[in-house]
């Protein structure tokens, strides 16, 4: 009844955006209060919508339609963003948006966060970020209140769908690897249709650099030497073998694998489970026979190793919080038809 009570005090829009930021749905086990948040979105988006959307505004309501946009868009609605169209400054050819906009830094902000939710070909959406962007980059040095300073910052540095690439372009490997196919984006776009839920963002993060990782590693080696030293170097799982490997696996080997590793550790000391990543280690050598064909059972056993199937689904469980445990991973270690199939 308290959460009832809540709802119903709270503006419907507000409401909505604090359930998506609090992910209250997700966390929330009880069937009544997952039942009364999907009311709540029912009645905003059935009943609130098509009237808020389509009425006329001043500028005093610029928050309020930057709002319900950046609401709707989230939840799949694809929203027209000519919307915007009212608030631009069509007199003046170097300002993007009415310049009445840059006197206040919650609406500058929220423009910026609904800007990241454009598609192909909005160019006003486009014209948005760069606009905001430089105007927030302005304002930071004339701002009295530390708090709205610090949210402005954070929301620049950590911009909406951006850690991932971000983490791709500190490897640098446009100069270190040139030939390194960039599937960042890909990777997490793959990882998410399967492990969407907002608490699992960390083994989403976690799975899509394994995954970009190990695209790497298929790039680099090109020998058959080459690979039996980097299958060796995993073995030993020691950065001082790295002298004995070809330039590229270097890279690969000490920039990559390890400080991946050691920052999967780091995250995951949180959630107490910084252990754990030992036994993922584990999963990184790679077994091979040479002159020697193998049976169709020897071929699938092979194939779940060489294909890091393990590597994938351990690693997705250490971002999942307490799911992982010692008995998880031994069971997975002892190759069951389940992960192997």
């Amino acid at each position: 009844m308290a959460f009832q009570n809540l709802i119903a005090a709270m503006d419907l829009p507000l409401a909505d955006f604090s359930l998506q930021c609090l992910g209250i749905s997700s966390y929330s086990s009880d069937f009544m209060g997952c039942l009364i948040i999907s009311k709540l979105r029912l009645n905003i988006y059935n009943k609130k919508c098509t009237t808020i959307l389509l009425s006329t505004y001043n500028d005093g309501d610029f928050y309020t339609v930057t709002l319900w946009f950046q609401l709707l868009r989230q939840q799949g609605y694809n929203i027209p963003c000519n919307i915007f169209n009212k608030f631009k400054d069509h007199e003046k050819d170097e300002y993007y948006f009415k310049l009445s906009l840059v006197t206040d830094v919650p609406r500058m902000l929220r423009l910026f966060e609904a800007a990241h939710l454009g598609m192909h070909g909005e160019d006003i959406l486009d014209e948005a970020l760069t606009f905001t962007t430089h105007h927030l980059k302005s304002m930071m040095k004339h701002m009295i209140s530390n708090n709205l300073k610090e949210k402005v910052i954070n929301s620049l540095k950590w911009q909406v769908h951006r850690p991932l690439p971000r983490w791709w372009q500190k490897l640098n490997f446009i100069n270190k690897l040139p030939f390194a196919r960039e599937r960042a984006a890909e990777t997490y776009f793959w990882v998410a249709t399967g492990n969407f839920a907002p608490q699992h963002a960390l083994a989403r993060c976690m799975v899509a650099k394994l995954i970009a990782l190990l695209t790497i590693v298929d790039d680099a080696y090109g020998t058959i030497e080459e690979l039996k030293l980097f299958t060796e170097a995993i073995q030993r799982w020691d950065a001082s073998y790295v002298d004995r490997l070809p330039q590229c696996m270097k890279v690969v080997y000490e920039e990559v694998i390890l400080e991946t590793f050691l920052e999967f550790e780091s995250v995951t000391a949180k959630d107490g489970t910084s252990y754990l990543v030992q036994y993922q280690e584990r999963f990184s050598t790679i077994s091979m026979s040479e002159d020697y064909v193998p049976s169709y059972e020897e071929h699938i056993g092979v194939e779940s190793v060489t294909a890091f199937q393990e590597n994938i689904k351990t690693v997705c469980s250490l971002g999942m919080g307490n799911i992982a445990n010692k008995e998880l991973f031994d069971w997975v270690m002892s190759h069951p038809k389940s992960v192997c199939t």
